[in-house]
């Protein structure tokens, strides 16, 4: 669930006479990858404590981006990661709003009203800090079910056994996709397609590089295996994710994507987290992450050389509904936050 549908649901508890909350995204870009470190940098190094914020940020940012910035008002201001923070704190200071972050911001935590923090990211506690297992998801339940049984009714999966295929990208300071792992994924993929007489539905990520989008092209042409696969780089309906997610029965993510794999086992299925080559095992924090989810949601793992039988072994499982492990946490969030 999101914060700001969970934001909604604690607002309306107070009755009609209280007023709805409304949302807007600005997307912050930034004029070079060099002028985003730069910017980052300054921000730990003063500790979020930064003089002239607003002319660093005008340097740093796209004119379109720091415009949005500047024009924006709110009474409350959510940003994720450490990019965005200093964004965050510039905003809610000129506004006088609560400012809420969501993933570890690298600042105190007295520059935030809430900051909701996964497991894996390790910060001391605090009165402000709340924790989830799986990243948050924008993707309502309901509408994952919705889109995905007219997906199915659409390309005609009525009693099939339908397989989704999230790809991932690189990621900074991690590790990314590999060539060789994803061809031998891409073989032990469709040699169970074949065996199994199943489909597989594929979407990627922005962060997924061309040559993994050329791989997929090229060998999932064949529409009876695969009747959908959508390069987000290219063309990306909306709806794309959500539709995919309820039409599916197991789901295949790349390991690398903590927002991919929280979505799938946020959507009730179970989830098969691919790591790029069975050389390759995660950094520390990702390996927190995958245990913390594993721990409570029906996630596997497998490299290219296991992956036949994971998928085997994922076929029999099903997931069931179950209560949201961070439910509890995101609630007193919202509440501290309004």
């Amino acid at each position: 669930m999101g914060l700001v549908e969970e934001l909604r649901r604690e607002r309306s508890l107070g009755g009609p006479a209280r007023r709805p909350v409304r949302s807007r995204v600005i997307e912050v870009v930034f004029r070079s990858e060099a002028r985003r470190s730069i910017c980052s940098a300054t921000a730990r190094l003063l500790r979020g404590h930064v003089p002239l914020r607003d002319r660093l940020l005008r340097w740093a940012l796209t004119p379109s981006s720091w415009e949005a910035l500047a024009r924006a008002h709110a009474d409350i201001v959510i940003s994720t990661g450490s990019s965005s923070a200093l964004c965050n704190i510039h905003l809610s200071r000129r506004t006088l709003a609560r400012s809420v972050v969501i993933m570890d911001p690298g600042l105190p935590q007295g520059h935030f009203t809430a900051m909701i923090v996964p497991y894996h990211d390790k910060i001391r506690h605090g009165k402000n800090v709340y924790r989830t297992v799986a990243a948050l998801s924008a993707l309502a339940p309901a509408e994952v079910v919705r889109s995905g049984a007219e997906l199915r009714r659409r390309l005609g999966l009525e009693g099939r056994a339908v397989i989704g295929f999230l790809v991932g990208g690189d990621v900074r300071g991690g590790q990314g996709l590999d060539r060789d792992g994803l061809v031998k994924t891409v073989d032990a993929l469709l040699q169970h397609l074949r065996t199994t007489k199943s489909v597989v539905l594929i979407t990627t990520s922005r962060r997924t590089p061309d040559w993994v989008a050329e791989i997929l092209k090229s060998r999932f042409s064949n529409k009876e295996h695969c009747p959908l696969l959508v390069i987000v780089t290219e063309s990306n309906p909306p709806g794309t994710m959500a539709a995919i997610l309820g039409a599916a029965d197991q789901v295949l993510v790349t390991a690398e994507s903590v927002s991919m794999i929280s979505e799938a086992v946020r959507a009730s299925k179970p989830v098969l987290a691919l790591h790029p080559s069975d050389s390759i095992q995660p950094k520390p924090k990702h390996r927190r992450f995958l245990q913390s989810l594993g721990a409570r949601y029906p996630l596997i793992e497998s490299g290219p050389s296991g992956l036949e039988q994971a998928l085997s072994n994922l076929s029999r499982r099903r997931a069931e509904p179950a209560s949201d492990p961070d439910r509890a946490d995101l609630s007193a969030a919202a509440k501290a936050i309004l």
